[in-house]
């Protein structure tokens, strides 16, 4: 079945294809009753969103870590002589 079948069976029909290497394109193929409208965008943005959130999410665990690391050792559960 096709996007504009499914969408013609379902009203609505989303999916996401990438024509050439490199690009990537989230689509809603909508049905009414004389034809279809298709509406799309790049995910370009969406997937260096995605990129920068992975990456303030490893600085924090790091920092997370670090910071429990130093209090472990201050309190004198780590390292004891």
């Amino acid at each position: 079945m096709g996007a504009l079948q499914a969408a013609g069976a379902y009203g609505e029909n989303r999916v996401t294809w990438a024509p050439e290497d490199g690009v990537r394109i989230a689509s809603v193929v909508a049905a009414y009753d004389e034809g279809y409208v298709v509406a799309g965008r790049s995910l370009r943005e969406v997937e260096a969103r995605v990129a920068r959130l992975n990456m303030i999410l490893l600085m924090g665990w790091g920092v997370s870590l670090a910071a429990s690391l130093v209090l472990a050792w201050a309190s004198g559960a780590v390292f004891k002589e």
